[in-house]
């Protein structure tokens, strides 16, 4: 993803993606943020150089119906200035964001993702949603003889609508030992599987983004 000429991001050096200049990997504080003025000029390039590639290698698809997008510190780096520039909240918006996005960022020894469902018909939608109540539990990464199943993020939230629907939109986290990080760092074969019974389906991840992925652990 690192590409020459990037011009210099506000508290850090020119080049590379937000990550390259920033003093924690695990956090993303007020100081890491850009004025919007000048997120602006970059904006266009930033997200053609650095958004758009990280977020086509890191979503994947999970059945006809469903996608894993594993967030990393970069994509929560340019959720939180896409959220502040449209919504235009300015200084007050941003210890919300903030808030609303940290638990996105992978802290070490663990992965983090949304999980999606995308359905375009209303009605099916509706049903297939009704049917996957409980799949944020389901979510599981498959390697080297360990099974590691998503955790909800704010598991103290109930995710199922009072019609008995669950969202179209969950955050996971996947906590690693010490040994599966490990594996992972040495490459090891991964599946990403769904093992809700309404919605079985599994793909194996390609190799760039499980090293990718191993940058997160």
């Amino acid at each position: 993803l690192e590409v020459g000429g990037t011009p210099p991001r506000e508290g850090g050096g020119g080049g590379g993606p937000p990550s390259a200049s920033a003093s924690n990997l695990r956090e993303i504080t007020r100081s890491d943020l850009m004025p919007m003025d000048k997120y602006d000029k970059v904006r266009k390039e930033w997200c053609s150089e650095y958004r758009g590639p990280a977020k086509k290698l890191r979503r994947v698809a999970l059945g006809p119906s469903a996608s894993v997008l594993f967030t990393s510190y970069d994509l929560i780096w340019f959720q939180i200035h896409e959220m502040l520039r449209i919504e235009k909240g300015g200084e007050e918006q941003i210890p919300d964001e903030l808030e609303a996005y940290k638990d996105l960022i992978p802290k070490g020894g663990e992965l983090c993702g949304c999980l999606m469902y995308e359905i375009d018909n209303e009605t099916a939608r509706r049903k297939f949603l009704e049917a996957m109540v409980g799949s944020e539990n389901n979510v599981v990464l498959a390697f080297a003889g360990h099974e590691v199943a998503g955790q909800p993020i704010h598991d103290d939230i109930d995710r199922t609508h009072p019609d008995g629907r669950t969202s179209a939109v969950h955050f996971l986290r996947w906590m690693l030992t010490p040994k599966q990080a490990e594996h992972l760092k040495g490459g090891a074969e991964v599946l990403l599987k769904m093992t809700h019974p309404h919605y079985p389906h599994m793909v194996q991840l390609a190799p760039e983004l499980v090293k990718s992925l191993a940058a997160d652990v």
